[in-house]
């Protein structure tokens, strides 16, 4: 009788694997080998590295390590572009979720890796953008008058002198930055003598700045 040589239980590793089954004819002579080819598909669904990039640049929060899933990335209060690209570890495995985003309108990313055999992980990134603190002036005036000393951001005191006739005025105040919040601007009525117009500025932190104009109502 013909013999059989080959069959039996086999290990797979990922990939390609080739087995051949051998029939040696009764004759001893005559031999057929058969092949069998199984692919084994990988279900390796981890990153090989995780890159989060910004300008000015931020801080991944831990280290990346293909096993760790969460991270956190925290950017100044100006960054409006966060660039993240996650690579595969398998190169038959699929990356969706890289690309450019703003963290002023998105808190979380998530990749998703796939693996060959459909195998999924998600690794999330979170982005966490610092509140400004900036709580100065870009301008500040008074309609028509000239304070005393010129307008600086770091200049928090300021006079200024009106005829006795002046019943009001009319102070203008712009923020530097457009995250943050100003009161006490606006029309100004004033008594004969030493009046105090006050504008503060509240950055988006709750930082707070006051800046102070004693205005002089002559008596004559």
């Amino acid at each position: 009788t013909a013999t059989i040589t080959g069959t039996g239980t086999k290990t797979l590793s990922t990939g390609n694997n080739s087995f051949d089954v051998v029939v040696k004819a009764q004759d001893g002579t005559t031999i057929n080998t058969y092949t069998i080819n199984v692919k084994r598909l990988s279900n390796d669904a981890l990153l090989k590295s995780l890159s989060v990039t910004s300008n000015p640049s931020g801080s991944l929060v831990p280290s990346f390590a293909s096993g760790t899933v969460e991270y956190t990335y925290t950017v100044g209060p100006n960054v409006t572009e966060v660039n993240i690209e996650g690579v595969a570890n398998a190169t038959t495995s699929t990356v969706t979720g890289n690309g450019t985003y703003n963290p002023q309108e998105v808190s979380e990313v998530v990749l998703t890796v796939k693996a060959e055999d459909g195998t999924e992980k998600n690794y999330t990134v979170n982005l966490v953008r610092t509140k400004s603190t900036d709580n100065t002036l870009k301008a500040l005036s008074v309609e028509g008058y000239t304070m005393n000393p010129a307008f600086s951001a770091n200049t928090t005191s300021y006079t200024l002198t009106v005829p006795s006739t002046v019943t009001s005025v009319n102070v203008i105040a712009e923020a530097n930055d457009t995250l943050a919040t100003v009161t006490g601007d606006g029309n100004k009525t004033l008594s004969i003598g030493s009046n105090t117009a006050t504008v503060k500025v509240k950055a988006e932190s709750g930082a707070e700045k006051t800046y102070t104009i004693t205005i002089t109502r002559k008596n004559n």
